[in-house]
């Protein structure tokens, strides 16, 4: 886990520094999930396209394979 280091600015207190710590750390979280959801919208597309790639290749070697028989 990583370590996050937070200084307090000159004259804040320590309930403005937690307040500002867990707003930046939220905000963090949801910047986190939706690089995650559009990570696995991709891996999804590569997916759809590798097994779109797989299908046409089958298709094209039973017709070779039907050609030369």
């Amino acid at each position: 886990m990583a370590a996050i280091i937070v200084k307090a600015k000159p004259g804040e207190s320590t309930d403005k520094l937690i307040k500002r710590f867990q707003r930046a750390t939220s905000q963090d979280v949801k910047g986190f999930k939706e690089r995650k959801a559009f990570i696995s919208k991709t891996e999804e597309r590569l997916l759809a396209e590798k097994e779109k790639r797989r299908k046409i290749a089958k298709l094209k070697r039973l017709q070779e394979l039907g050609i030369e028989q």
